[in-house]
């Protein structure tokens, strides 16, 4: 299903439970606006984002029930490794963020198509450098990829108006919300 919007091109809105679009948006926008406070999520969230969009880009033109099928197989996959293996997906879920951003990013400034080396130099400090901050941006870190996960799954991942928009009022909601459950424990006791 297509959403004319009166600022740019139409997002393209998945519309079969069996999309896997669908469902890396869904939990991008739970990434948005709860991340910080389902702290599993946050660790399970990318991986089973990431697993579903390589299994879509691995299976590449066959049958809509084949990707369907590698996209749920790498996803449960990707999310199980993410539980397993905490600080490696904190690591990857770096990488997905700081590549998808430099990927964003890249497409204002670069004509034509982004060459590879680009998002995977962002990928690769993302990587290394993501660890360290995590925790203590953990708002902005889930909101910013929740709304990356949601802009590839509307089909405009490289479109600063929609990642701005879902990233923003995330922050917002999870500001209003009050954050992380653990700082409101801590200050009851």
């Amino acid at each position: 299903m297509r959403l004319d919007l009166p600022f740019g091109p139409a997002l393209n809105l998945p519309t079969s439970p069996a999309d896997p679009h669908l469902w890396v948006g869904l939990v991008g926008l739970a990434l948005a606006l709860a991340g910080s406070r389902l702290y599993r999520l946050a660790i399970v969230g990318p991986g089973v984002a990431v697993g579903a969009m390589a299994g879509l880009e691995l299976a590449g033109a066959v049958g809509f029930e084949s990707r369907m099928v590698a996209a749920a197989v790498l996803g449960v996959l990707g999310g199980l490794l993410a539980h397993f293996l905490e600080r490696l997906a904190i690591a990857l879920g770096g990488a997905l963020l700081c590549g998808g951003l430099a990927n964003l990013v890249g497409a204002m400034f670069w004509t034509g198509e982004l060459p590879w080396f680009i998002p995977a130099a962002g990928a690769v400090i993302g990587l290394l450098a993501f660890p360290s901050v995590y925790k203590r941006l953990l708002p902005l870190v889930t909101a910013l990829m929740g709304a990356l996960c949601t802009a590839w799954a509307l089909g405009r991942p490289d479109d600063l108006r929609v990642v701005g928009f879902i990233a923003v009022l995330g922050l917002i909601v999870q500001s209003v919300g009050g954050g992380d459950k653990s700082k409101k424990k801590a200050k009851a006791d």
